[in-house]
């Protein structure tokens, strides 16, 4: 853990010191630039996020699926229960998220038949900026379709404003927080 700690930072020194070139074309705006910027710019205040990852859990019914890789950030119970169902069975455990301390954290993938793994991989606090990198891994075709998704759960006292998610290397949305 330290060791990447370390490496983390080390990258991060260096990204520090790489001078750009390029300016922004003229139909990107001062707010675009700034949310480029945050999302780019690593911190040396950088540490690990804490997310505590929620199993058992399925994507709704009722939420509009697109073709695309989709992310929420959520942070009332009625929106939860809106996105997400529980996957009880006669031996699971469902931790239910506590919202007056907690927010929910979620990466879901277009419905398919080739067995899928979603993995937080890192999860990275800079500033009030939250980083969330996740591999997605692809398996054998199935004889049957399915949804997709990752939920976690990140205590509301860290002091995030933004969370990014990630595949991989890149980014697919950042969702500012509403306190």
């Amino acid at each position: 853990m330290k060791q990447l700690l370390y490496t983390s930072l080390i990258v991060a020194m260096m990204a520090c010191n790489n001078q750009s070139t390029s300016t922004p074309n003229d139909s990107t705006t001062a707010n675009e630039t700034a949310a480029a910027d945050s999302v780019n710019t690593v911190s040396m205040d950088a540490t690990q996020l804490l997310v505590t990852h929620l199993e058992n859990y399925f994507l709704s019914n009722k939420v509009q699926k697109t073709g695309a890789v989709q992310c929420w950030v959520v942070q009332t119970k009625e929106e939860f229960d809106e996105l997400f169902g529980a996957a009880k069975t006669n031996n699971n455990v469902i931790i239910n998220p506590d919202f007056n301390t907690q927010f929910v954290v979620a990466l879901a993938v277009p419905a398919t038949d080739t067995a899928t793994t979603i993995t937080l991989s890192n999860g990275i606090k800079s500033g009030n900026n939250a980083d969330l990198r996740f591999t997605i891994t692809k398996g054998q075709k199935q004889s049957f379709t399915m949804s997709p998704v990752w939920l976690g759960t990140v205590e509301k006292t860290t002091g995030v404003e933004n969370v990014s998610f990630y595949d991989g290397e890149a980014l697919v949305k950042m969702i500012p927080i509403k306190y």
